[in-house]
């Protein structure tokens, strides 16, 4: 069996038994989540899905910028619009990104310049990584501070944190640092070559140079660059706002840095699992976080679905409003 085979073999198995296990816990705990969300207050619920809705836009704004800066020729309107569908439909089919890269390429339609849609659409998620690796740490610190956690579920997070902290700064060191990128594309094309007896030495070159002038460019910006990281923080402010609501929807009152710290710990394991929307896996981590600090299962499967209702089902109906609407012109 080859190495692509068993990886999608293994993920398969892991997916069954995440949603398994995560439908058990929906049938067994029906009611509960039946009555708790007919009872929701409708008013948070909207302001909830208003944040879902803003998330978008923040990310989308931020991804139209990076796509010009790494010199990508578009029609604005049509990038933003881009944006905002491969989004949508990242958040709620993420696969390590590669659902929102390959929708962009199709959406575009430009052949020429697939290696800046390709390189740009990498930065966008390592930009992303490092925001949310920001705001671990920063909600992660406050419930440290804030909360009375117990020791072993202290060092589980720790540890955690920790392991993601060296992949962040493992791929910022990749992204960032250019001639031990240029060798490590080199070595990898040369591996590709000797194994499937294809050549990407150039294609990796190439991709190599186009980053290399976009962060030239982010440079260059100045206060602008960071004005982009600003914007994908916000993205990921207004998501964690949105779970906020789905909370106060419930009448639940958590202590807002342990909320946001179970909010980011999920997201990570999702983005880690590489299930489809970390289904099962990121779902599964919060309410056992929140389960720790006196939230019921059944309130915590309660709160993930009205999660899921608002911040990754509305924006993804917007988004295939817009996709279809955009199909309709690219055929004219």
């Amino acid at each position: 069996m080859a190495k692509n085979e068993k990886k999608k073999y293994w993920l398969k198995i892991l997916a069954t038994l995440f949603l398994s296990l995560f439908a058990f816990i929906i049938f067994s705990n029906f009611k509960n989540i039946k009555d708790a969300l007919l009872g929701a207050n409708y008013g948070d619920i909207a302001i909830a899905i208003s944040m879902a809705l803003a998330s978008c836009l923040f990310g989308t704004y931020a991804f139209s910028e990076i796509n010009q800066i790494f010199g990508l020729r578009n029609d604005n309107k049509r990038l933003f619009s881009i944006g905002f569908i491969t989004i949508a439909f990242n958040n709620l089919i993420t696969l390590g990104g590669s659902t929102g890269h390959t929708l962009r390429i199709l959406l575009l339609k430009d052949k020429h310049q697939i290696k800046n849609i390709l390189t740009a659409s990498f930065f966008f998620s390592y930009l992303n990584i490092l925001a949310l690796a920001i705001l671990s740490f920063i909600s992660i610190g406050a419930a440290f501070f804030s909360a009375d956690i117990p020791q072993k579920v202290l060092k589980t997070f720790e540890a955690i944190f920790f392991i993601y902290l060296l992949i962040v700064f493992l791929i910022s060191f990749v992204t960032l640092k250019h001639n031990f990128r240029k060798k490590l594309l080199l070595k990898t094309a040369n591996i590709i070559k000797r194994l499937f007896k294809k050549d990407f030495i150039y294609d990796f070159m190439h991709i190599d140079q186009i980053l290399l002038s976009g962060l030239n460019a982010l440079g260059k910006f100045g206060l602008f660059s960071w004005k982009i990281l600003g914007f994908i923080l916000l993205d990921w402010i207004f998501s964690a706002i949105t779970l906020f609501f789905c909370f106060r929807a419930l009448k639940i009152f958590l202590d807002p840095a342990i909320l946001f710290s179970g909010y980011f710990v999920g997201i990570a394991t999702g983005l880690a699992s590489m299930l489809p929307g970390g289904l099962g896996a990121q779902d599964l981590s919060q309410i056992a976080f929140y389960n720790i600090f006196g939230i019921s299962i059944s309130t915590a499967m309660s709160i993930d679905i009205l999660f899921r209702i608002t911040y990754y089902f509305i924006p993804f109906l917007a988004a295939l409003a817009m996709y279809w609407r955009l199909i309709l012109k690219i055929k004219k």
